[in-house]
């Protein structure tokens, strides 16, 4: 369909009209964008160990998350020993925080994932503008249809995890597997053993657990969240007692810093993505801010959240260039839909 002047004027004005009256009730963008939302999950979480990860050399969860949403693979000459960030095509990496002791004489290897945390306040979720970025259950997910790529979302938030590019310059990030786990009747490869006879989990599992190998015990485990931190908190009691909970073996020595990330923390109200880390949390450069405002965590002109407070467009200059775009292209595309049903009925009355 070709896009003239006439229709450029005819239709952005009113649909400016129609932002504001929209942003006086405050919910009709994210209702809108809400209508072809996956469907709702609640309960499910991932944990995580350091301490039991193989890192680089295994990146199993990366391989598993990169086959299930039919992500582009990495450059061939890059090094599969080399640490990597988050990108379009990597929503979940596994890298390693190397050591060497003051005499050079040894390294120790400190493994950590980077992951979507999917937490229960999310920065992300309120500084979007259209309702592109929002909950779906417990789950942050983003709708490709209303993302304008604004990039508020990966200025938002404080781990880092959106980005912004290719294919469509829109934002990207894990979704928790949300049309995984939705699906009642999974190609059996898509299946855990480890869990078909669990009456819970049922086989289910987010792609990244599920090609995770047992060693003795999986370093990504999959399951109810409410379930995972209360086994996380015995293990991490266990070991900072110097006991092994996975061999029921004697640690050389207690670990001290060991301690469960994600259950309650401020700067995220907790999280679907939880953590148990070997050592001191800033140490993997994961924040750790207790009792952190949330007005630190993102600046008050981008917190626009339009399903739970009026809405209060923000004075910077992405934001502002993305709410000028936005009337005219809601309305244009609401036109191209129409026209697309309306040819639709014709030909089927021709049939």
């Amino acid at each position: 369909m070709r896009l003239s002047r006439r229709d450029f004027f005819k239709f952005s004005v009113p649909a400016t009209t129609g932002l504001v009256v929209a942003s006086t009730s405050g919910s009709g963008l994210v209702a809108a964008a809400a209508e072809s939302g996956p469907p709702e999950l609640k309960g499910w979480a991932l944990l995580y160990n350091t301490m039991l990860c193989q890192g680089p050399n295994c990146r199993a969860c990366t391989a598993g998350c990169r086959d299930w949403n039919k992500l582009n693979e990495p450059d061939p000459s890059e090094s599969s020993s080399k640490n990597e960030g988050l990108a379009t095509n990597s929503w979940t990496v596994i890298n390693d925080q190397a050591v060497v002791s003051s005499g050079g004489t040894k390294t120790t290897h400190h493994f950590v994932m980077a992951q979507c945390r999917h937490c229960t306040t999310a920065s992300c979720v309120a500084a979007c503008p259209t309702g592109a970025m929002a909950y779906r259950g417990d789950y942050t997910v983003v709708d490709q249809k209303w993302c304008i790529g604004c990039g508020n979302c990966a200025q938002a938030c404080p781990f880092g995890v959106p980005q912004l590019g290719e294919p469509k310059a829109t934002s990207t990030k894990c979704h928790f597997c949300y049309n995984l786990l939705q699906n009642n009747n999974p190609d059996t490869q898509w299946l855990d053993p480890e869990t078909m006879t669990d009456p819970v989990i049922k086989g289910k599992s987010t792609a990244c657990a599920l090609r995770c190998p047992v060693r003795p015990v999986k370093a990504l485990r999959f399951g109810k969240r409410d379930t995972l931190i209360a086994a996380a908190k015995i293990e991490v009691e266990a070991l900072k007692n110097g006991q092994n909970p996975y061999t029921n073996t004697k640690l050389k020595a207690p670990l001290p810093d060991v301690h469960l990330y994600g259950d309650s923390e401020a700067i995220s109200g907790g999280s679907h993505v939880l953590f148990i880390l070997e050592q001191k949390s800033s140490f993997y450069g994961i924040k750790d801010l207790p009792g952190l405002n949330p007005n630190q965590i993102f600046p008050d002109q981008v917190k626009v959240s339009a399903s739970k407070v009026t809405a209060s467009w923000g004075t910077g200059v992405s934001t502002s260039a993305a709410l000028a775009i936005l009337p005219f292209w809601l309305l244009f595309r609401r036109k191209q839909q129409m026209e697309a049903g309306q040819k639709s009925g014709v030909q089927g009355s021709a049939k």
